[in-house]
């Protein structure tokens, strides 16, 4: 499952260079994805009910969970549409329905129409820009990952091969396979985790307490474990101290 944006960007990367090929032009979106450009975004809601049922299904349900939204998606996907009873002649007749003159004939002159476009970016760029995101949490990162967010970058100008022949290039890549999954990191991450490690190694029991007595005021009190952290912090003579906690519990 990990593995799913991966070849879901390969099919993305596929695809848009093929619509591009195709004379279509194409723009990015601040979600990672690309439309065509000269479809205005009224015009695509328009055949994107399904999408509005299942964020209505999520919304009445008041569902905030990851995996049962992906469930409710899931359920609905499969679930039959009347759009299946109807031939492909019909179906083209019901899909037209919904435009309006100026939409249809915006449409039928795609590819003869010019849009300005943004500079794409190389597959150099997208790699650099890749690496960067995920170092931001991560010092050690999947291969696929890199892979796949720079392909996101690229959709109509690269294709897998040409992300990869980058990554092979570059001297500054360090490669280690675990179970079969390649990891990868930069020789720059690893020098700041091992200058980190020398920090925290020769920073313990040298400092003052920060606050030993502090006692948190105010209409928010901490539950137990935040209660130990805060202790923790405060009380450590250490000049590095990590804490280990999951996303969002504060």
């Amino acid at each position: 499952k990990y593995q799913a944006p991966f070849y879901e960007a390969i099919f993305h990367s596929h695809f848009s260079k093929g619509l591009k090929e195709a004379g279509y032009s194409l723009r990015q979106t601040p979600e990672g994805r690309y439309e065509i450009n000269g479809i205005s975004r009224s015009t695509i809601e328009k055949y994107s009910s399904r999408t509005k049922e299942i964020e209505q299904i999520i919304k009445d349900k008041q569902i905030t969970d990851a995996k049962a939204k992906a469930q409710v998606g899931a359920l609905n996907r499969v679930t039959k549409s009347k759009a299946e009873d109807l031939s492909k002649e019909e179906l083209l007749e019901v899909w037209k329905e919904r435009l309006t003159p100026d939409e249809l004939n915006a449409l039928q002159n795609l590819k003869t129409t010019t849009f300005s476009e943004d500079k794409p970016l190389t597959a150099a760029e997208a790699v650099s820009r890749s690496i960067e995101h995920w170092s931001e949490r991560e010092s050690a990162f999947l291969e696929k990952r890199i892979i796949a967010t720079a392909l996101s970058y690229t959709y109509g100008s690269c294709l897998p091969e040409d992300i990869e022949k980058e990554l092979q290039s570059r001297s500054d890549i360090v490669r280690k396979e675990i179970d079969k999954i390649t990891y990868m990191t930069t020789h720059e991450l690893i020098r700041i985790d091992e200058a980190l490690m020398k920090m925290s190694v020769e920073g313990k029991f040298i400092e003052r307490e920060i606050n030993p007595h502090f006692v948190p005021k105010g209409e928010i009190t901490p539950n137990d474990q935040q209660a130990k952290a805060i202790k923790d912090v405060l009380t450590s003579k250490s000049r590095i101290t990590l804490l280990n906690g999951s996303a969002g519990t504060g």
